[in-house]
């Protein structure tokens, strides 16, 4: 009987319903959402300028690096250029001592060399200062020419119009004696016609 009573009660256990608990997840939405669509395609440009600004600073560095090393090669050229010179200096120095004692005022081969090497330079610069002069004096002339040409055109403008300027009082003068000549005949036919009236009465 116990058995039985304990079966009945597990089908009544079993019988009765359970609660489902109530699902905390939302509703999936199959619908496109655009906020979320603007999010990551805002996202996207972003990543890409973050991206063409560090290429850019990469590009400004690699810029700086070459810059400096080119300052570098050329400051150590300068250097070494420096050195040749103050070795040749001394070597010149020694040359004109040793030339001295063995031949009394010799010169040294390198001595010479440099002369004629000074000489080539001095004619090369005279060339080109001759020609940076000859331009110069070509320009000088243009600008001459141009300025007497100029002054030409003014000097005949000027003519031309004091030629008119008299040609025009000339002819003003004219008229006038010609308009006090005929007011003068005028006067005198009436004068005339007055008198012979006079004469007729």
């Amino acid at each position: 009987k116990e058995k039985e009573k304990e079966r009945e009660k597990e089908k009544e256990k079993s019988s009765v319903p359970v609660p489902v608990p109530a699902s905390t997840s939302t509703p999936r939405d199959d619908k496109p959402q655009p906020e979320k669509k603007k999010k990551e395609k805002k996202g996207r440009k972003m990543h890409l300028k973050e991206d063409e600004k560090e290429k850019k600073e990469d590009k400004k560095e690699e810029r700086v690096r070459r810059r400096r090393s080119t300052l570098l090669v050329s400051k150590s050229k300068d250097k070494d250029k420096d050195k040749e010179k103050e070795k040749e200096k001394k070597e010149e120095k020694r040359g004109r001592g040793r030339s001295a004692t063995v031949s009394g005022a010799g010169e040294t081969e390198r001595e010479k060399e440099k002369e004629k090497e000074k000489e080539a330079g001095e004619e090369k610069m005279s060339k080109r200062e001759r020609a940076a002069m000859e331009k110069k004096q070509k320009k000088e002339r243009e600008r001459e020419e141009k300025r007497k040409k100029k002054e030409e055109e003014e000097k005949k403008k000027r003519e031309e119009e004091e030629e008119r300027r008299k040609r025009k009082e000339e002819e003003d003068e004219r008229r006038r004696e010609e308009e006090e000549k005929r007011r003068e005949e005028e006067r005198a036919k009436r004068e005339e016609e007055e008198k012979k009236k006079e004469e007729e009465r």
